[in-house]
């Protein structure tokens, strides 16, 4: 009772919906990163569609061997997921992505100040790299014209930074699997969205041209159109369709 209590009050302090009363249980962790079966079911499309691996074909909407030529994730893998977890499992999964995607890209901004930025104070010392990219500017002038040993200069260069390069493609190759895997899973929910609550995914498509719409005239015209707010957006929809008729071609056109 004392280790069951002692775990409710330690969920209890992680996560604003747990209740001392009622605690949610949490499940056994299979692994060392995940704590859900979610968090778990996302590594798991990470670790198969890993970037150093496989090829992803844009065309064919999967990952394929690169040796082989055998599609190891695909449309049919993505249709196996709703059917076992849903359209909530799906959901959560593409929340997922994009808490790790935000945690992935301080990193590499991190990562990228730390190495190339200039110091910030109370930092004495100048990152390891920045002088190597000052003394790259320097060589490569003047930009119009074609420097001199140019080969060479830029050998030099990829020398000293291989290794930080190599560590920020690394950072930029997972963002970019998660996104594409999002990707996937956007056209998934949207062509099942179509076929299961038509009238629905064109309400909703239609509400988020409107609101877009919106954005764009506030940017074009700031002074004049104010952002666009919930209830706003809401009016603007409901408004004579001649104008919204012709706010929408103006919208495609662009």
């Amino acid at each position: 009772s004392s280790s069951s209590s002692s775990s409710s009050s330690s969920s209890s302090s992680s996560s604003s919906f747990q209740n001392d009363v009622i605690p949610i249980p949490e499940p056994h962790p299979r692994d060392a990163y995940s704590r859900t079966g979610v968090g778990r079911l996302a590594r798991e499309l990470l670790v198969h569609t890993d970037a150093t691996r496989t090829l992803y074909l844009d065309q064919m909407a999967g990952w394929f061997d690169p040796k082989t030529g055998t599609e190891l994730v695909g449309i049919r893998t993505f249709t196996t997921l709703l059917d076992a977890v849903d359209v909530s499992g799906v959901v959560g999964v593409d929340r997922y992505y994009c808490f790790l995607i935000v945690k992935s890209l301080r990193r590499f901004i991190n990562r990228l100040r730390g190495t190339f930025g200039a110091p910030e104070p109370p930092a004495t010392r100048a990152p390891p790299l920045r002088a190597v990219v000052q003394q790259l500017h320097t060589e490569l002038q003047p930009v119009a014209a074609l420097p001199r040993n140019s080969a060479k200069v830029y050998a030099a260069a990829l020398k000293k930074c291989q290794k930080s390069m190599d560590e920020l493609r690394a950072d930029l190759s997972v963002i970019g699997q998660m996104q594409l895997l999002r990707r996937r899973i956007a056209a998934l929910l949207t062509y099942h969205c179509k076929l299961d609550a038509k009238n629905l995914y064109y309400a909703l498509d239609a509400t988020n041209k409107g609101v877009l719409l919106s954005v764009a005239d506030h940017y074009r015209r700031p002074d004049e159109v104010p952002y666009p707010s919930g209830a706003a957006a809401a009016a603007a929809l409901q408004g004579d369709d001649g104008g919204g008729g012709s706010g929408g071609g103006g919208g495609d056109g662009g």
